[in-house]
Parts: C-alpha cells; structure tokens; sequence
C-alpha cells in the first residue's frame, strides 16, 4: 500500500495481510529435547525481536515484514543453570531464515549446547553436560 503526504511524500506500508510470521521451535542436540530457550530474532538493519521459547521448545509466532533474518541463541539451559551466549559466537554462528509474505514459517533451530561459546563473565566457556541431559 502506499500513502501520500500532505506535503507530498509518498510511504509505501506493509499492510497486516502482507505480513509473514515466523515460529521457532528450539532443540538440543546434546540431550535429544527441545528446549526453553531466548533467541533474537534480526532484520538486515540490525533490529532484534528477543524472543523465549516454552518447555516445549516452542516460541510465539512473530509477525514480520517478508524478508532475510537471521536467528541468534542468546540464553539456553545447561543442566539446571541458564547461560549466555558469547555475543560474537551469537552472530558469527547465527542461522539465516527467509520469511515470505502471508504465510507462517515453523522452524526447528537445532543446536548443541556443549559446542556454544558462553559469555565467560557468567559461565565456564562451554556448557557440560552428557548426552543424557
């Protein structure tokens, strides 16, 4: 849709129901699980939507404009403590997501939590645990 101004300007506007959204299901590799994890959500600009997942490993779905994304891990469980991801490891090794316009994207983001680099202020450097959670 676009708009005029008074003064002329034309905006073009995403309208709702050009709107994709986007649904990321969060497991663990290290224990076979899904996971409650927080994880951002980053337009090409740099914008970030945090968002958590449940127990079940499932987060919201978040409205978004069509468009690249990429998906960084910045909080999961290690045993019974939370960690922080490393904000480097974070970016370096987000996943990138295309979302398409008017439709639901559901998503299994599948990480190991032993191979994470943590923020060392909070935690050791990698979280260990065995396979069996």
């Amino acid at each position: 849709m676009e708009v005029t101004t008074r003064s002329g300007l034309r905006i073009r506007a995403q309208t709702r129901r050009q709107m994709g959204s986007l649904r990321i299901r969060v497991r663990d590799e290290a224990t076979s699980r899904f996971i409650a994890a927080e994880y951002r959500v980053v337009d090409d600009s740099g914008s970030e939507s945090p968002i958590t997942s449940g127990a079940d490993g499932w987060g919201r779905a978040e409205a978004l404009r069509p468009g690249r994304y990429r998906l960084q891990l910045y909080e999961y469980p290690c045993g019974d403590s939370l960690y922080l991801s490393d904000e480097a490891w974070a970016v370096r090794d987000s996943e990138e997501v295309l979302v398409p316009p008017r439709r639901r994207t559901d998503l299994d983001l599948r990480v190991d939590v032993r191979a994470i680099q943590a923020d060392t202020a909070w935690h050791p450097a990698r979280c260990e645990i065995n396979g069996d959670g």
